[in-house]
């Protein structure tokens, strides 16, 4: 297997990165995981998109945009049983003077998060 060769420069300035002997734009964070007897697997992460040529195994990361945030949320609300939500926040209901929204929205949240974790 013909792998790149790379080279990184940390300093407090920041990182400099070069693929194949050629400068990649500035990384905003990199990986380097390399364990006895496999190959090093280098990742150098975005914020952005941006353009970079070479072969080799690559992998480039960038955040999502809010429009994939809220494609993802969108996606997970329409999935919920609204009558098993009810059901869940008509439970914490326990005085009058309670928030049915905000009972709704700490509810989501817990889901929220369970869902994040798997």
């Amino acid at each position: 297997m013909n792998l790149p060769k790379y080279k990184l420069s940390v300093s407090p300035g920041g990182i400099t990165a070069q693929v194949d002997g050629q400068d990649v734009p500035a990384p905003r964070a990199v990986s380097l995981v390399s364990e006895a007897g496999g190959v090093p697997t280098l990742t150098l992460e975005y914020p952005s998109i941006v353009e970079i040529e070479g072969e080799g195994v690559v992998q480039v990361l960038s955040e999502p945009t809010d429009e994939d945030v809220f494609g993802i949320l969108a996606g997970w609300l329409a999935s919920l049983n609204v009558d098993e939500l009810l059901e869940v926040v008509n439970s914490r209901m326990m005085t009058l003077r309670d928030n049915p929204v905000k009972k709704t929205i700490e509810v989501l949240t817990e889901m929220a998060q369970e869902y994040s974790n798997g």
